[in-house]
């Protein structure tokens, strides 16, 4: 199994620019997400990166997170690239783990 994770900037596009229809666009990662890998998990976050005009750029950000197999985690680059294409940025952090885990039920 893999947990694979998606991290994007949401404060501005990769031209500086505010995002318009943030929750529309969100919205539409987040069924992109379920429908790829069957669910996912959400987590506001925030960080700063240098641009290239050597400003300091600190954003909110958005972690998904989701389990799969190793079948899938090919997808994962596609996604990536989905996301970023959604939000105009200039990339998306993907991070694929190898994992132990177990859906547990009742």
């Amino acid at each position: 199994m893999y947990a694979l994770q998606f991290i994007a900037g949401i404060g501005e596009d990769k031209n500086g620019q505010p995002l318009h229809d943030l929750e529309r666009k969100l919205e539409t990662i987040r069924e992109e997400l379920a429908t790829t890998f069957g669910g996912y998990t959400e987590q506001a976050a925030s960080g700063g990166w240098i641009n290239g005009q050597g400003r300091l750029v600190k954003e909110p950000s958005v972690v998904w997170t989701t389990v799969t197999n190793h079948a899938k985690r090919e997808r994962g680059l596609n996604t990536a690239r989905f996301i970023a294409a959604q939000l105009n940025q200039e990339s998306v952090l993907f991070n694929s783990f190898a994992i132990d885990s177990e859906f547990i039920g009742a």
